[in-house]
């Protein structure tokens, strides 16, 4: 028997896929859990509906993390640390001062574990880092640690 799955399943294959089970299989297991459903013309054209929405999505989804990185390449965020002699900072800058100085300075909203720096960076200057927006897409972010000065 010929049937689709709505949901992936470790043995069989992923949502989506038509594969063929024994009548058994699909009437005591795949059937009352609503996993899978039997192939008919309606449930071939609704699936093909379903593909072609899904990949409009993901292509809509590649445009806009695509523009997202093209502006944050544009922009040069700045972050103000306390540093002491020869522009040595007082700790270091995280992924999560990045995080927060793109959203308030780009608002960009890029998660912490998006952004990857190589080494801490401890001392004052203009550094890039890698940010992965989208598994298709990565932006390349400038940013400049600066020197705050008490009032």
């Amino acid at each position: 028997m010929k049937v689709i799955l709505k949901e992936d399943v470790k043995t069989l294959g992923t949502k989506g896929q038509v594969v063929n089970v024994s009548d058994g299989y699909y009437r005591n297991f795949l059937q009352p859990k609503k996993i899978a459903i039997p192939v008919t013309d309606s449930s071939m054209k609704e699936l093909e509906t379903e593909k072609k929405d899904l990949d409009n999505k993901k292509k809509r989804n590649l445009d806009h993390a695509k523009e997202q990185a093209e502006k944050l390449s544009k922009v040069k965020v700045q972050i103000k640390a306390k540093c002491g002699d020869k522009g040595k900072l007082f700790g270091s800058i995280t992924s999560q001062d990045l995080a927060d100085a793109i959203k308030k300075q780009a608002g960009q909203d890029i998660p912490k574990k998006k952004i990857s720096l190589e080494t801490a960076i401890k001392y004052v200057g203009e550094y890039k880092v890698k940010a992965r927006i989208h598994p298709d897409v990565t932006a390349e972010i400038t940013f400049e640690v600066v020197e705050e000065k008490e009032a």
